[in-house]
C-alpha cells in the first residue's frame, strides 16, 4: 500500500480527503477514527484533491485531467492541466501556471479565466464562502477573487515569497506565510485587511510554514511545517505550543532517547478543542494540552 501525501480538510465536518500520486483516494473521519471510504481514481500523477464544503462532491487532479466525484461515483472528467484545485462560488477552480480557470463542476464548461504571469508555480488558495484568495508559491502578491462572478476584488502585496494562505473566519483578514526576499527575518506570518490590502500585523516564525489557519474566535494562528505545527497568539504573535510527532532512537553513549520526528504538515484546522494536522500523517491533538489524541499513520487504505 502506498503512503498518502495529498490532503484536504473539510472546513466544518470531521473529514480529510487524502490521495496518492498513484491515484488512490480515501476519506478519513477523525471522529470515527477510521478510513470510511476509499477508491482508485484511475488517474496517474495525481497532484491535488479538493472537496466542496456544501455538497458531497470532491475533485481530483491528475496529469491533464480533472475528475469530479460524488462519493465514489464519477460525475465528470475534464481535460485540463493544472497544479491545484479549490471549490468556491459554486465553481471548481483550477490553478495553472500563469492562470486560474473556473469550471462548472457538472459540465466542465469554462466560466471564467484569470491571467497572472507572476503566478508561474504551484497555485496557492484560501477560501471563505465566495471569496477566493489566489497566489503562486514563491510569488509576492495575492489576488482576492469574487468566485461567484470571476472578478478580481483586490491585489495584496507582500515583501516576501508566499508559501501558504488562510482567510480569517470573519472573512475580513488575509494571512500568508512568507520567507526571504526583503523580510527582516527569514520566515514570517503577515496579516492584512482583505478588502483594503492594508497591513495589520506581522510576526516571525522559526520554520518555513507550508500551511496555516486562524481559529474561529480569531485568538490563535497555527502554522504547519516540516517538523509539525506551532500555535501562535494572534494578537501578539508569540509562540504558545508545539505539536509534533515524536520517536525514540538509539544514541551511542546515551541509550534510547526521545526526539521529534520529521513529518511535513500541509494542512491544519481548528476543530473545537482539538487541532487537526494533516500531510504525511493525519493527527488529532488536544489544543490546550498539546497531547496527541489520535493519529492515522497511513501507509495506504
Amino acid at each position: 500500500m502506498k503512503p498518502y501525501f495529498l490532503c484536504a480538510l473539510h472546513p466544518s465536518r470531521p473529514l480529510s480527503l487524502r490521495g496518492t500520486s498513484e491515484g488512490d483516494v480515501g476519506w478519513v473521519d477523525w471522529n470515527e477514527r477510521k478510513v470510511v471510504s476509499h477508491w482508485s481514481t484511475g488517474q496517474k500523477g495525481l497532484s491535488a484533491v479538493a472537496m466542496e464544503p456544501s455538497t458531497q462532491r470532491c475533485a481530483t487532479l491528475g496529469t491533464g485531467l480533472v475528475k469530479v466525484w460524488e462519493g465514489q461515483r464519477e460525475l465528470g472528467a475534464y481535460p485540463i492541466e493544472g497544479t491545484n484545485l479549490a471549490f468556491a462560488g459554486g465553481l471548481l477552480w483550477v490553478g495553472r501556471p500563469g492562470s486560474l480557470v473556473g469550471l462548472d463542476p457538472t459540465t466542465g464548461e469554462v466560466r471564467h479565466e484569470l491571467l497572472e504571469e507572476k503566478f508561474s508555480n504551484l497555485s496557492l488558495f484560501a477560501v471563505h464562502e465566495s471569496t477566493l484568495a489566489w497566489s503562486g508559491m514563491g510569488a509576492a502578491d495575492v489576488l482576492v477573487v469574487d468566485a461567484s462572478t470571476g472578478t478580481i476584488k483586490n491585489r495584496v502585496e507582500s515583501v516576501g515569497e508566499i508559501f501558504a494562505l488562510a482567510i480569517h473566519p470573519d472573512g475580513q483578514r488575509l494571512a500568508a506565510s512568507l520567507t526571504g526576499s526583503g523580510n527582516t527575518v527569514m520566515h514570517a506570518v503577515q496579516i492584512w485587511k482583505l478588502e483594503s490590502g492594508l497591513h495589520e500585523r506581522k510576526f516571525s516564525v522559526p520554520f518555513q510554514a507550508m500551511s496555516l489557519a486562524i481559529s474561529p474566535d480569531g485568538c490563535w494562528v497555527v502554522t504547519g511545517d516540516s517538523m509539525g505545527a506551532q500555535l501562535w497568539d494572534y494578537a501578539r504573535g508569540g509562540p504558545e505550543r508545539r505539536y509534533a510527532m515524536r520517536e525514540t532512537a538509539a544514541v551511542e553513549g546515551l541509550g534510547r532517547i526521545e526526539r521529534p520526528r520529521a513529518g511535513l504538515v500541509t494542512a491544519v484546522r481548528f476543530d473545537g478543542e482539538q487541532l487537526i494536522t494533516d500531510g504525511q500523517e493525519l493527527a488529532v491533538w488536544d489544543l490546550t494540552g498539546g497531547e496527541r489524541l489520535w493519529a492515522l499513520e497511513v501507509t495506504g487504505v
